[in-house]
């Protein structure tokens, strides 16, 4: 989030802040309805694309979430939901209960997506609590991935993706920043990859000229 005095503020700084003044369900209803919004554009420009949005526990969890993505999704003329993502941070509290009514928020056909799978509070236990259908590692184990020193980084990698597998899991890699870490993770079998090698951030308007992204390969993220 760019502020006009401050500049750049990472979503590690202000989320905690909106999350304190309660103000965590304006703020995702804005950023919801501005992805929905731009991926409306781009589907009516012929490129056909889905689109991620990260979340905290306390909006997946929160009663009416489901039917507020549903009601974006209908005022931008979508028949059926596409992806939404979450982020683990600050989900160390979810209760049975809470468990149970993320799950349910899927049923609409959202992806759940773990955010930073391997740091922070993420746990096994929610692949088999929550209606999860894809895991992204955390670029915590994917730099240097394949260097020496990062041997067991690499096993770690190897056995999660075969247990996502297992669990009929899409893998993403996050903070991939170079070819041989994007081969590597290939070879590996990872679903999809993110990372600088591949673009950096960008404003939606220059991806949009910048290239054919009806071109994208698949498993790129």
């Amino acid at each position: 989030m760019a502020h006009p005095r401050l500049g750049l503020v990472p979503p590690l700084k202000f989320i905690p802040l909106a999350e304190d003044a309660g103000l965590m369900k304006e703020l995702t209803t804005w950023v919801l309805n501005e992805a929905l919004t731009q991926c409306a554009q781009w589907r009516s420009s012929g490129r056909t694309l889905a689109v991620s949005v990260n979340v905290t526990a306390t909006n997946l969890l929160e009663e009416g979430f489901t039917g507020l993505v549903v009601e974006l999704l209908e005022k931008n003329s979508f028949r059926a939901p596409r992806c939404s993502s979450r982020s683990p941070r600050r989900a160390s509290s979810l209760t049975s209960p809470d468990r149970r009514r993320s799950s349910k928020s899927c049923a609409t056909g959202i992806i759940v997506s773990i955010d930073d799978f391997g740091a922070g509070f993420t746990s096994l236990a929610y692949l088999s609590s929550l209606a999860v259908g894809e895991l992204k590692l955390d670029r915590g184990f994917i730099t240097g991935l394949g260097t020496e020193g990062k041997e067991r980084d690499l096993e770690l990698v190897r056995a999660t993706i075969q247990l996502g597998h297992d669990m009929r899991l899409r893998v993403v890699a996050e903070g991939i920043e170079d070819v041989d870490t994007l081969d590597l993770l290939s070879d590996l079998g990872c679903d999809r990859a993110q990372g600088y090698f591949i673009s950096r951030p960008m404003p939606a308007n220059l991806l949009a000229f910048k290239s054919d992204l009806a071109k994208i390969p698949v498993g790129v993220a």
